[in-house]
Protein backbone atom coordinates (compact mmCIF):
# COMPACT_ATOMS: atom_id res chain seq x y z
CA UNK A 1 0.00 0.00 0.00
CA UNK A 2 1.54 3.32 -1.06
CA UNK A 3 0.46 6.95 -0.51
CA UNK A 4 -2.01 8.22 -3.11
CA UNK A 5 -2.75 4.78 -4.56
CA UNK A 6 -6.03 3.65 -6.04
CA UNK A 7 -7.76 0.62 -4.62
CA UNK A 8 -10.81 -1.38 -5.63
CA UNK A 9 -13.26 -2.17 -2.85
CA UNK A 10 -14.96 -5.57 -3.30
CA UNK A 11 -18.14 -5.13 -1.22
CA UNK A 12 -20.33 -7.85 0.29
CA UNK A 13 -22.99 -7.04 -2.28
CA UNK A 14 -23.16 -4.73 -5.24
CA UNK A 15 -20.49 -3.80 -7.72
CA UNK A 16 -16.82 -3.23 -6.91
CA UNK A 17 -15.83 0.43 -6.77
CA UNK A 18 -12.52 2.30 -6.97
CA UNK A 19 -11.25 5.04 -4.73
CA UNK A 20 -8.00 6.93 -4.23
CA UNK A 21 -6.60 6.75 -0.74
CA UNK A 22 -4.08 9.35 0.41
CA UNK A 23 -2.72 6.90 2.97
CA UNK A 24 -0.02 9.33 4.01
CA UNK A 25 -2.71 10.79 6.28
CA UNK A 26 -2.93 8.33 9.17
CA UNK A 27 -6.47 9.05 10.36
CA UNK A 28 -7.90 8.91 6.87
CA UNK A 29 -6.10 5.65 6.13
CA UNK A 30 -7.58 4.10 9.27
CA UNK A 31 -11.04 5.41 8.39
CA UNK A 32 -10.85 3.85 4.94
CA UNK A 33 -10.32 0.47 6.62
CA UNK A 34 -13.94 0.90 7.76
CA UNK A 35 -14.89 0.22 4.15
CA UNK A 36 -13.80 -3.35 4.85
CA UNK A 37 -14.40 -3.86 8.56
CA UNK A 38 -17.98 -2.62 8.85
CA UNK A 39 -19.36 -4.60 5.88
CA UNK A 40 -17.57 -7.66 7.26
CA UNK A 41 -19.21 -7.16 10.67
CA UNK A 42 -22.62 -6.92 8.99
CA UNK A 43 -21.90 -9.99 6.88
CA UNK A 44 -20.92 -12.08 9.91
CA UNK A 45 -24.02 -11.00 11.83
CA UNK A 46 -26.35 -11.81 8.93
CA UNK A 47 -24.74 -14.87 7.36
CA UNK A 48 -22.01 -16.15 9.60
CA UNK A 49 -18.79 -17.40 8.07
CA UNK A 50 -15.86 -19.54 9.06
CA UNK A 51 -13.57 -17.81 11.55
CA UNK A 52 -10.47 -16.16 10.12
CA UNK A 53 -8.11 -18.24 12.26
CA UNK A 54 -9.85 -21.49 11.27
CA UNK A 55 -9.54 -20.59 7.58
CA UNK A 56 -5.87 -19.68 8.08
CA UNK A 57 -5.08 -22.94 9.89
CA UNK A 58 -6.86 -25.01 7.23
CA UNK A 59 -4.95 -23.34 4.40
CA UNK A 60 -8.20 -22.27 2.69
CA UNK A 61 -6.91 -18.70 2.72
CA UNK A 62 -3.26 -17.83 2.15
CA UNK A 63 -1.24 -14.65 1.80
CA UNK A 64 -0.43 -13.27 -1.62
CA UNK A 65 0.72 -9.87 -2.83
CA UNK A 66 -2.05 -7.92 -4.50
CA UNK A 67 -0.65 -5.49 -7.10
CA UNK A 68 -4.18 -4.44 -8.10
CA UNK A 69 -5.06 -3.58 -4.48
CA UNK A 70 -8.40 -5.37 -4.34
CA UNK A 71 -9.76 -4.65 -0.85
CA UNK A 72 -11.93 -7.70 -0.33
CA UNK A 73 -14.79 -8.39 2.07
CA UNK A 74 -15.17 -11.87 3.59
CA UNK A 75 -17.19 -13.49 0.77
CA UNK A 76 -14.59 -12.34 -1.77
CA UNK A 77 -11.74 -13.53 0.46
CA UNK A 78 -13.27 -16.98 0.70
CA UNK A 79 -13.86 -17.21 -3.04
CA UNK A 80 -10.37 -15.92 -3.96
CA UNK A 81 -8.45 -17.85 -1.30
CA UNK A 82 -5.44 -15.53 -1.70
CA UNK A 83 -5.60 -12.28 0.26
CA UNK A 84 -3.26 -9.65 1.67
CA UNK A 85 -2.83 -7.61 4.84
CA UNK A 86 -5.85 -5.30 4.72
CA UNK A 87 -8.23 -8.14 3.84
CA UNK A 88 -6.85 -10.34 6.64
CA UNK A 89 -6.88 -7.55 9.25
CA UNK A 90 -10.43 -6.51 8.35
CA UNK A 91 -11.69 -10.10 8.65
CA UNK A 92 -9.95 -10.74 11.99
CA UNK A 93 -11.25 -7.40 13.33
CA UNK A 94 -14.81 -8.34 12.32
CA UNK A 95 -14.38 -11.75 14.01
CA UNK A 96 -13.31 -9.99 17.20
CA UNK A 97 -16.29 -7.67 17.19
CA UNK A 98 -18.97 -10.21 16.29
CA UNK A 99 -17.83 -13.48 17.86
CA UNK A 100 -15.76 -12.25 20.81
CA UNK A 101 -17.36 -8.90 21.65
CA UNK A 102 -13.91 -7.29 21.54
CA UNK A 103 -13.61 -3.72 20.28
CA UNK A 104 -10.53 -4.18 18.12
CA UNK A 105 -9.80 -2.35 14.90
CA UNK A 106 -7.59 -2.54 11.83
CA UNK A 107 -4.84 0.08 11.86
CA UNK A 108 -2.47 1.22 9.15
CA UNK A 109 1.24 1.91 9.79
CA UNK A 110 4.58 2.14 7.96
CA UNK A 111 6.00 -1.37 7.95
CA UNK A 112 9.55 0.04 7.85
CA UNK A 113 10.99 3.54 7.76
CA UNK A 114 10.16 5.04 4.36
CA UNK A 115 8.59 1.76 3.29
CA UNK A 116 5.08 0.74 2.32
CA UNK A 117 2.14 0.72 4.67
CA UNK A 118 0.90 -2.40 6.40
CA UNK A 119 -2.39 -3.17 8.16
CA UNK A 120 -2.56 -4.90 11.55
CA UNK A 121 -5.18 -5.51 14.22
CA UNK A 122 -5.05 -3.51 17.47
CA UNK A 123 -6.93 -5.25 20.27
CA UNK A 124 -7.34 -4.69 23.99
CA UNK A 125 -6.11 -7.76 25.83
CA UNK A 126 -3.78 -10.55 24.75
CA UNK A 127 -3.48 -12.41 21.47
CA UNK A 128 -5.34 -15.70 21.22
CA UNK A 129 -3.62 -19.04 20.63
CA UNK A 130 -2.41 -19.25 17.04
CA UNK A 131 -2.29 -15.49 16.54
CA UNK A 132 0.94 -13.60 15.92
CA UNK A 133 1.39 -10.61 18.20
CA UNK A 134 4.04 -8.18 17.01
CA UNK A 135 3.99 -5.83 19.99
CA UNK A 136 1.94 -3.55 22.17
CA UNK A 137 0.99 0.11 21.86
CA UNK A 138 -1.21 2.26 24.04
CA UNK A 139 -2.51 -0.76 25.96
CA UNK A 140 -3.41 -2.62 22.76
CA UNK A 141 -1.93 -5.90 21.55
CA UNK A 142 -0.88 -5.61 17.91
CA UNK A 143 -1.66 -8.69 15.84
CA UNK A 144 -0.40 -9.31 12.31
CA UNK A 145 -3.15 -11.30 10.60
CA UNK A 146 -1.20 -11.43 7.33
CA UNK A 147 1.62 -13.37 8.98
CA UNK A 148 -0.98 -15.88 10.18
CA UNK A 149 -1.72 -16.74 6.53
CA UNK A 150 1.87 -16.92 5.34
CA UNK A 151 3.25 -13.42 4.87
CA UNK A 152 6.83 -14.00 5.85
CA UNK A 153 9.22 -11.53 7.36
CA UNK A 154 12.43 -11.87 9.25
CA UNK A 155 12.11 -8.50 11.01
CA UNK A 156 9.54 -6.78 13.11
CA UNK A 157 9.66 -3.03 12.80
CA UNK A 158 8.40 -1.01 15.76
CA UNK A 159 4.93 0.35 15.26
CA UNK A 160 5.40 4.09 15.67
CA UNK A 161 1.89 5.43 15.90
CA UNK A 162 -0.84 5.85 18.50
CA UNK A 163 -3.85 3.56 18.75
Amino acid sequence: MKPGMRVTILPVSGRPYRMTIPVDEQELADAVMGHLVLPNVSYLREHGAPRFLDMARSGRIVYGRDPDELWATIPWCISMGVIDCEDAAAWLTADDRVYEGIDSYAGVYHSRPGGPYHVIVARPGPASAGEIAIGNADGMTLIDAARMIGMGTSRTYPVQRRF
